[in-house]
């Protein structure tokens, strides 16, 4: 059984890399290709990483989430579930009625315990610096958003590429 864990969603991310979460990693400097390789040679470094998720994953219920559906997502790690959560809430605050690509990666910056944040830490990215960015491209929204706010295209792809990512570096 593979988890998915937030360093593979980053991983989607940067495979994906043509949304706007890509474009705000890029407007911060950040090169792509050395953020994947930064991201997996850090959690490469952690042996432990891998089956310390996969316990995690085992023991901690998927919260209840109108977005994300329990069995789609019940191979993702307490951190990976709480980017996406933070990533709903994200899109809330900005009054969108979509939760894209730039949502996922401040759903990311905001878990200061996962992998995500230390990998981006070490790429000198800060969660002040994601938003600040995210805010400069697409913008907070006048009209407040009610009801269930879906995936976009792009993000249900990095998704599925973050599931690639676990499996392609076999987690367990």
């Amino acid at each position: 059984l593979h988890y998915v864990g937030s360093e593979h969603l980053l991983l989607g991310l940067v495979r994906e890399g043509e949304g706007i979460a890509a474009g705000v990693l890029e407007m911060l400097g950040v090169n792509l290709g050395k953020l994947r390789v930064v991201t997996i040679t850090m959690v490469g470094a952690h042996p432990a990483l891998s089956s310390e998720h996969a316990a995690e994953a085992k023991t901690t219920q998927p919260e209840s989430h109108p977005v994300l559906d329990r069995d789609r997502f019940d191979k993702f790690d307490a951190h990976a579930r709480k980017a996406l959560s933070l990533a709903q809430e994200e899109a809330q605050r900005l009054n969108h009625n979509y939760m894209g690509t730039e949502h996922l990666l401040l759903g990311l910056v905001r878990d200061p315990q996962s992998t995500s944040v230390r990998v981006l830490a070490r790429m000198d990215v800060s969660a002040e610096a994601v938003r600040a960015a995210v805010l400069r491209i697409i913008g907070r929204s006048d009209r407040i958003v009610l009801g269930d706010i879906g995936l976009t295209p792009r993000a249900k792809k990095v998704i599925e590429l973050a599931v690639e990512e676990a499996r392609r570096l076999n987690h367990h």
